[in-house]
Order: structure tokens, then C-alpha cells, then sequence
């Protein structure tokens, strides 16, 4: 080849192979998703933040995200997040603020975006990868930034405006009393005394109505008042709503016999509550009642066929209820 041939050559090829500047990642990271051309020789801290995370749908959030100890910050691109899926789908505008260039000697990158929601609601800014340059290491690092939480809230319409009512004048006139012939007088003594006592009566038959329709209501408001069958009847009635009621069932009679009896220890097996009851001079029809309570409870608890467990909470009730009666 001749010189002529050789200068040729090295001029297209010259042309053909793109120039990156020194302060560029190598191009071969350059299309990679998520590569921003940051480039690093220690940590780089990528992070963001929203303003505010609470605001009306007709409103906008903005959003803020940092990019601190590049050794390039001026050749830092901007992430395009309204080509991000996610972004895409959770807000209806995604606009770029008009930021600053930043300078060969910043400190940190700053890009800020303003979002408008689609919808209502709880709303959480997706997360987002950051890819970097680690230029000690030639490789490729990555970040992520984290998810952030919004709450937008629905537009609260306006009332419309007042307007004046198209009507005669004589309409917006109070009438006279004197005019009309009525008497306006005070109420008297009188009046308050058969208020007074018109509720006094009122008040005193329902009262008797009350007793007379629900003879065990003043037994069971007098058998609350005692705090270990007011916490065993109210925890009866929340382990319906749980998830395991009969292990709640058992626990609850075993609570309820211990603080009954005057014991504040827990109970290991039911044996153990055998004895403590023993100790206490109960009957020994009351233990076997209660002893097959709790037999039945471990059944339904560690056995694989079905149990009632509606019917062991109505049981477990009834046995409280009939323990107190009788003491």
C-alpha cells in the first residue's frame, strides 16, 4: 500500500470511530438502560426527594433527584423519566424543570421533574436503577433509588356563588306578632316543674319496661362490674372475630379461672390448673366441668377434623356465667 493509501486509512477510520472526551465513560457503556455517564473513582450517592408528599390531584409534586461525588458532574445526563414505563403509567404529566448546568467543580448534580397524579389515592413513585462508572474498578456499578409514598387527595368542589333571590320585597319582611294576634309570653315556673317531672316518669318506665323485657340484663350488668368476668366476657366476644377463636377461647377461661381464684400465674397445661383450682376448694363437679372445656379446646386446636368453635365460645360463656351465679 502506498503512503497515500496508509494517510487514506487512518483519516477514515479516524471519522468512523466515535471521540469521547476524557471526562466520558468509555463508550462501550454508553447505551447501556439506566447509564447516565456518571462517573465515579469512590462512592457516588444518588438520591431524591418529593415536595410535597401530600397534595390535591389538581396540584403537582416536585420531585428532586441529587447526584453527589461525580468526577464529571457537568457531563451528567438527565434521567428521562417520562420514557420510563412506570412513571408513565402512575402520572399523567411528567415535566423537566429548567435547570442550571452544573459546573466542572460542583459538588452535586440537581435535576428536578414536576408530576401531576392520574388518580387519587396512595401512590408510590416507583423505584428507580441509577448505572455508573467506577473508574479505579473500569466497571459498571449500580444504585437504587428508593420508592417514596404520595397522597393525593380529591379536588373538593366549590360551592357556586350566591346570587340574589328575584323576589318582592314584602317576602324578606318578618311578619308582626301584634299583627297576626298571637301571644308571645316566657315560659313559667310551672312549665320547667312539669318538664322536670314529665321526664322523671318517662325515664322511670323505661326503666321498669327494661327490667320487665330483659330479666337477666341487671343480673349481667351487676356480674360486670367485676373485672375478671367483664375482660373473660368481652375477650369472649372479640374471639369471635378472630382468627383463631378456640386457642382465644381457651386462653381467656384459663385467665379468667386464675385471676377468679386469686392466682396471677400462668398456667403451663391444664393439669397444673387442675391442681391450682384444688388448692382453692372448688367443687369438684365445677373442675370437671371446666377440665372439659379445656380438653375439648386442645382437641379443636391440634386436631385435623372440624370443630364448632362457636359452640365452645357459647359454652365457655355459659360456664362463667353459672360459676358466678352460683358463688
Amino acid at each position: 500500500m502506498s503512503a497515500i493509501g496508509k494517510v487514506l486509512v487512518v483519516v477514515a477510520f479516524a471519522f468512523a470511530v466515535p471521540v469521547w472526551a476524557d471526562d466520558d465513560a468509555p463508550a462501550i457503556h454508553q447505551a447501556k438502560p439506566n447509564f447516565y455517564n456518571a462517573m465515579t473513582t469512590g462512592n457516588l450517592v444518588v438520591s431524591w426527594s418529593a415536595t410535597p408528599t401530600e397534595f390535591a390531584i389538581d396540584s403537582e409534586t416536585v420531585l428532586t433527584l441529587t447526584i453527589a461525588g461525580a468526577t464529571n458532574p457537568h457531563r451528567v445526563r438527565r434521567p428521562d423519566l417520562a420514557s420510563v414505563p412506570a412513571f408513565k403509567r402512575e402520572f399523567r404529566e411528567i415535566a423537566n424543570s429548567n435547570d442550571p448546568p452544573a459546573s466542572r467543580e460542583a459538588k452535586s448534580v440537581t435535576f428536578t421533574y414536576r408530576l401531576r397524579s392520574r388518580t387519587a389515592g396512595k401512590l408510590v413513585i416507583p423505584e428507580l436503577p441509577f448505572l455508573f462508572y467506577h473508574s479505579p474498578s473500569d466497571s459498571i456499578r449500580e444504585k437504587f433509588l428508593d420508592k417514596i409514598e404520595l397522597t393525593i387527595r380529591p379536588n373538593i368542589a366549590e360551592p357556586p356563588p350566591a346570587r340574589p333571590l328575584d323576589a318582592p320585597e314584602r317576602f324578606f319582611e318578618l311578619p308582626d306578632s301584634a299583627k297576626l294576634g298571637l301571644r308571645i309570653s316566657s315560659p313559667s315556673v310551672f312549665h320547667w316543674l312539669s318538664l322536670v317531672v314529665g321526664l322523671s316518669v318517662v325515664g322511670t318506665v323505661w326503666v321498669f319496661a327494661w327490667r320487665h323485657f330483659n330479666p337477666d340484663g341487671l343480673r349481667l350488668a351487676r356480674l360486670r362490674q367485676n373485672l375478671a368476668i367483664r375482660e373473660a366476657l368481652d375477650g369472649l366476644e372479640s374471639a369471635k372475630r378472630s382468627s383463631e377463636p378456640v386457642e382465644r377461647t381457651q386462653r381467656i377461661l384459663e385467665t379468667y379461672l386464675l385471676e377468679r381464684h386469686g392466682r396471677r400465674t400462668i398456667a403451663a397445661v391444664p393439669s397444673e390448673l387442675e391442681e391450682i383450682l384444688r388448692e382453692t376448694n372448688v367443687p369438684s363437679e365445677r373442675i370437671e366441668t371446666v377440665m372439659r372445656l379445656l380438653r375439648e379446646c386442645e382437641a379443636a386446636r391440634f386436631s385435623t377434623s372440624v370443630h364448632d368453635a362457636n359452640k365452645l365460645l357459647s359454652s365457655t360463656r355459659e360456664f362463667i356465667l353459672s360459676e358466678e351465679v352460683a358463688a
